[in-house]
């Protein structure tokens, strides 16, 4: 992946958990949220590091996507 396909799935999922809990508001969790967020910087960082490695593999980050249309 390139760094702005990265940067293109960060802010994608980022906005995707945002909309998800302004759906939902009613079990809203602050540890949840910081959880989601640092699963998504853990990806980012697993990312840009396979950067450098012709033979990695970097699945799509997908959670925000999953969990607001889960809500």
């Amino acid at each position: 992946m390139t760094t702005e396909q990265i940067l293109e799935v960060t802010l994608r999922e980022m906005t995707a958990y945002g909309e998800a809990w302004r759906m939902d508001w009613s079990g809203f969790d602050g540890r949840t949220l910081l959880n989601q967020l640092n699963r998504i910087e853990t990806w980012a960082r697993k990312a840009l590091a396979a950067q450098a490695d012709p033979h990695a593999t970097v699945e799509e980050y997908r959670g925000g996507t999953e969990f607001v249309e889960n809500v």
